[in-house]
């Protein structure tokens, strides 16, 4: 994020954090969702209402637009936008692409409505996908629900802001999960030169030609941090351009997931297709017993076992051809530190990704970041596009400040839905939640 880099200057031996509170709309006792929950679908509805801002069908399918509890931004809106039905959808893979399109519109209307805030700086769009890792920290805490983001961020390089809501601690300080959440790993390089390639090569299946017209392929940039590739124009814009999901955020998501299924099965004895459909099954299921819950559960949480290193090397051996040659003698190398046949305990259960679109409206610049997760600990969105810590107070907002945030989130959806750019053609407002109908 510039505006914080600009307050850490060179950024090598100290780290932002972030303080921003909890968010409870109504005012009642909230628990924050986690990955457990997520496998009663009827359960983790109930408990996202008390913050629910509207009901919007998006071609045909209902999407529920929410306030989270633990947002990303401490002087902003934050919106998530959750598919309010029982499938289990777990990532952009599983989304109908004419939906996904109409969402990317609707959304890229939200996006116009935060960008006329003068006192927004930067907004960013994305999701957390770990979809397979149950209990673990850090990525997707719904694992059985894809929530997409959208959030706006103030200009910490204001004085005032930054000495309210920023914390500056060295690096040293931090536990070396929380280096790895920000700074990333060399991992990051083989997979970003890996998703450049299958970009460049059309083995992301998009339209090249959309692809181009979204993003500046050509001046990407790879690091520890994962892959950053500028786009051409502003989010909202972005988020509005036919092919946009089609051709971009599906397929990416596509190529992410096997990826995924690919790398894990060939290094531990997880069956992430099996998980997944035993996942889909609960979820969708509103009568299964709490007992048959909590025995799925044992289950998706059970730590997978790694495989013999001789078998992990031909594993990765048969992967020969779909993937990078460099990439592949990674996971080689990654392979030779793990140990003999041992529980998988500190890796990321199935792997994980925060894929983001970052806008900056002062400099009038953008970029898309994708990066992986290879081991269990914090990181997604926050971390991975601004490189900068988020930490929780103790101390409630009052009553006051969520006002002004709700208010702030109805100025949005009111813009949004008043017609603008045609919305209509592609979404209907079910329902505005009475909280903000009385705000």
């Amino acid at each position: 994020m510039a505006a914080v880099a600009e307050v850490v200057g060179e950024r090598s031996k100290q780290v932002a954090k972030i303080t921003v509170p909890f968010l409870n709309l109504l005012g009642d006792p909230m628990k924050r969702l986690m990955s457990q929950d997520s496998l009663n679908n009827d359960y983790l509805q109930e408990k996202i209402t008390p913050n629910a801002l509207c009901l919007v069908n998006v071609a045909g399918t209902d999407w529920m637009f929410y306030a989270p509890v633990g947002g990303y931004t401490p002087k902003g809106d934050h919106f998530q936008a959750m598919r309010w039905t029982r499938d289990y959808v777990p990532g952009p893979e599983k989304i109908p692409v004419d939906e996904g399109e109409a969402l990317m519109f609707v959304v890229g209307n939200l996006a116009s409505a935060m960008l006329e805030d003068p006192e927004a700086r930067v907004i960013d769009f994305g999701w957390n996908w770990s979809p397979r890792s149950f209990g673990q920290s850090g990525y997707q805490s719904i694992p059985t629900k894809v929530h997409f983001s959208l959030f706006s961020l103030p200009d910490f390089s204001q004085p005032e802001v930054r000495d309210e809501y920023i914390e500056l601690v060295n690096k040293s300080e931090l536990k070396e999960r929380e280096k790895t959440a920000v700074d990333g790993g060399e991992y990051n390089e083989y997979f970003g030169e890996m998703l450049f390639r299958a970009l460049v090569n059309g083995q992301v299946k998009g339209d090249q030609a959309v692809i181009r017209q979204l993003l500046d392929i050509d001046t990407a940039q790879v690091s520890q941090r994962g892959i950053q590739i500028p786009i051409k124009g502003p989010l909202d814009r972005i988020l509005r351009t036919k092919g946009v999901f089609t051709d971009l955020i599906h397929p990416v998501a596509e190529f992410m997931d096997q990826t995924m299924v690919d790398v894990s099965k060939a290094l531990t004895d997880l069956n992430p297709e099996q998980q997944s459909r035993k996942v889909g099954e609960t979820t969708s299921n509103p009568d299964l017993s709490e007992e048959a819950r909590e025995a799925v559960w044992a289950e998706v949480t059970r730590t997978p076992l790694l495989l013999p290193k001789k078998d992990r090397f031909k594993n990765i051996m048969n992967l020969a051809g779909k993937y990078p040659r460099e990439y592949l003698y990674y996971w080689m190398r990654f392979s030779e530190e793990l140990p003999e046949e041992e529980s998988a305990k500190d890796l990321k259960v199935g792997g994980g990704y925060m894929a983001a679109i970052h806008y900056d409206r002062f400099t009038q610049t953008g970029f898309l970041a994708i990066s992986i997760a290879v081991k269990d600990g914090p990181g997604g969105i926050v971390e991975g596009t601004e490189h900068v810590l988020l930490q929780r107070p103790r101390e409630e907002l009052s009553r006051k400040t969520v006002a002004v945030k709700a208010n702030s989130l109805k100025r949005c959806i009111d813009s949004a839905f008043d017609g603008r750019n045609g919305y209509h053609e592609f979404a209907q407002m079910r329902r505005i939640y009475p909280f903000f109908v009385n705000s």
